[in-house]
């Protein structure tokens, strides 16, 4: 039961952080 909650947390977490990191490097590659 820890597990599946702290895992959904992390989730959502983890898709935010690689959608900022993404529009971070997006430019950069562009460039």
């Amino acid at each position: 039961k820890r597990g599946k909650i702290i895992r959904g947390t992390y989730g959502k977490l983890r898709l935010r952080k690689k959608k900022k990191r993404e529009n971070i490097k997006s430019p950069q590659k562009k460039k």
